[in-house]
Formats: C-alpha cells, sequence, structure tokens
C-alpha cells in the first residue's frame, strides 16, 4: 500500500560497519542490523521523538524485513536509526529515521542513509521513497531524493463517536499487498468492490489507515466503521491532501490536519496520489 500509482537471513559482515568514534573514551560505534534486542532501545527513540509507534509497531517493522533495518550502535546502546522495508525488487521504503535528541547533530542519520542507499543500491532496488519532515529534508536532497507531494497527519480528538455501521472484516483477498500491516491487534472491514481499512492501536492515538475504496461512498462508511468502532477515542489518518476527497471525508469525520510531511523519491519519476487511496498505511510504510 504506497498510496500512488506505481506499484531473512543474517546480515552479512560487509554490512556490519564500525565507526571510529572521535570522542575522548566513547568505545567503538558501529552500524549494523537491527534485531530483537534492540527494542527497547528503538522504541525509546521513537517515544522520545513524540511519534505513535508502539514496541508491537517496532516488532512488525523487523519481522516484516530483517535484513533493512539499521542502527548505529554507539557505546553498546542503539542510538539511532533507520528502516528500508522492500517492496520486491521495484522499490524500499525508508522510514523510523530517528537520533537520540542529545545525540543529533552528529551525523549518525545521514550514515544510515548512505549506509542503507548503498546496500540497497546493491541489490539492485531501483527505487526508494520516504515522507521527509522539514528537518530530515536537507539530508534526503543531499541523498537524490526529489519532492512528489505533501503528506498530512490528521488527528480526531476524543469525541462522541456516530452508529457504526455493520461492515465485515476485511479477507487475505481484499487485503492483497496491505496485509502484511495486519498485526494481532489491528482490526479490518470491507465495504464491498475491493474497499477495505485498517485501524491499529497506537502510543498516542489509534491508527487509522490503510483505506482504499472504490468510491467516496464506501470510503464515508469505512471512516464511520473505525470511529465509532472504537468509542470515538483519539485516531490519527495519514492522507495526501491533494485527495480532495480524502480531505474533505477527514473534516466531515472531525479530524483536522496537525502535522505536514513532503512525500520524496529517489531513482525515478515524481508520481501523484492515488485517488483510491484515502488513508495511507504510516509514514514508515508508505
Amino acid at each position: 500500500m504506497r498510496g500512488d500509482r506505481s506499484r531473512g537471513a543474517r546480515l552479512p559482515a560487509s554490512h556490519r560497519r564500525r565507526v571510529r568514534s572521535r570522542e575522548p573514551g566513547s568505545l567503538a560505534a558501529m552500524i549494523r542490523r537491527l534485531t530483537l534486542r534492540d527494542l527497547d532501545d528503538a522504541h525509546g527513540l521513537s517515544t522520545a521523538a513524540g511519534w505513535n509507534q508502539t514496541r508491537e509497531d517496532w516488532l512488525r517493522i523487523l519481522r516484516l524485513d530483517p535484513e533493512a533495518c539499521f542502527g548505529y550502535e554507539r557505546d553498546g546502546r542503539i542510538v539511532s536509526t533507520l528502516s528500508a522495508l522492500r517492496y520486491g525488487r521495484d522499490l524500499a521504503w525508508i522510514g523510523m529515521v530517528l537520533t537520540d535528541p542529545v545525540q543529533r547533530g552528529r551525523g549518525f542519520a545521514r550514515m544510515l542513509m548512505e549506509h542503507a542507499l548503498a546496500w540497497l543500491d546493491g541489490l539492485g532496488v531501483r527505487r526508494q521513497r520516504l515522507d521527509a519532515t522539514t528537518m530530515g529534508q536537507p539530508l534526503y536532497e543531499a541523498c537524490g531524493f526529489t519532492a512528489e507531494y505533501a503528506v498530512e497527519r490528521w488527528l480526531r480528538e476524543p469525541r462522541e463517536a456516530p452508529e457504526a455501521p455493520r461492515l465485515p472484516p476485511a479477507d487475505a483477498r481484499v487485503l492483497d499487498d496491505a496485509a502484511r500491516f495486519v498485526l494481532p491487534d489491528s482490526e479490518s472491514a470491507a465495504a464491498g468492490g475491493g474497499s477495505y481499512a485498517l485501524t491499529r492501536p497506537g502510543r498516542v492515538a489509534r491508527y487509522f489507515g490503510p483505506c482504499r475504496a472504490a468510491s467516496v461512498l464506501d470510503a464515508r462508511r469505512l471512516v464511520a466503521w473505525a470511529v465509532s468502532r472504537h468509542g470515538g477515542g483519539a485516531m490519527y489518518w495519514d492522507l495526501a491532501p491533494a485527495n480532495e476527497q480524502a480531505a474533505a471525508l477527514a473534516r466531515e469525520a472531525g479530524f483536522l490536519p496537525v502535522r505536514t510531511l513532503l512525500r520524496m523519491q529517489r531513482g525515478g519519476v515524481a508520481l501523484a496520489p492515488d485517488p483510491c487511496v484515502f488513508a495511507f498505511a504510516g509514514f514508515e510504510y508508505g
């Protein structure tokens, strides 16, 4: 689920790189693949940044593509992270670019990005994409990424929810490649004609998405299902504001924009948002 019109084994030693520290009294630093033992460090970084990922989200990311999750280890702990989830040989999605706030400005994220891109290029993955914060955009531009379109996070504060429409769960056939985002505590609904939506828990708010719908009517039913299903609690929704129907539905359901990022790509041409994608899977997935 990438929201536009495009469609393991242990990391080899050549992809574990030791980095000489220039700071007195510091132990050796190293870029390496993340493992399950790093979950607490990784989740601590996303929590410190105020992001919505739960520990289970991190576990899912590590299991989706275990070779594609990198960390910068310094003095025995992970202080910076990056994921590069692969969608076959056509695309890798860069996400979870995080650095410990007290360690910022030392180039750790740049080293991880350069390392990951070199690894992807060596594998022949043709294209990379990501959702860039204002802080990260200069780094990504320096690495060859160019702008595609804006993406926004919308928030619905806790409030009374409408009555839920009765919708069946979406099966694997309907979900297609979005099935990879299903967690044990995710919920799904289908609205016919290949229309579906997922929700999952978040650290700050429940997450709505991905959502793909063949019509605005189907999308409206799926949004009403998601909001009412969880008692009107806080909920995030990531969308492309260029999809005016998605933005109108979000506002109609009581969501308001709270954050803007820039979708960027490297290795291909800029794409327009898919009008059938009403909600993305998340900044870490595309």
